[in-house]
């Protein structure tokens, strides 16, 4: 999955990037705020890890609002 889909699913969730960094940040996601902004804005590279634990906060959301359909890809599906 590429850094795009990822902003799209963080704006389509209406979160702002503090929003999914709470949330990433308490799964273990070890970039601060504005790291994760701007990996969200212009990419770079991110670990497995990293990536699953964004990914994982954007499906919580998801799934928190009754939206499992919306579930993203991990980096290794």
């Amino acid at each position: 999955m590429n850094v795009a889909q990822l902003e799209l699913a963080r704006v389509d969730l209406g979160m702002t990037v503090f929003d999914l960094w709470l949330a990433y940040f308490a799964l273990g996601g070890l970039r601060t705020a504005l790291e994760l902004g701007s990996y969200l804005s212009f990419g770079g590279n991110s670990s497995d890890a990293d990536h699953d634990a964004i990914v994982h906060a954007l499906n919580e959301e998801y799934l928190d609002r009754g939206q499992p359909d919306h579930h993203l890809a991990y980096a290794r599906d």
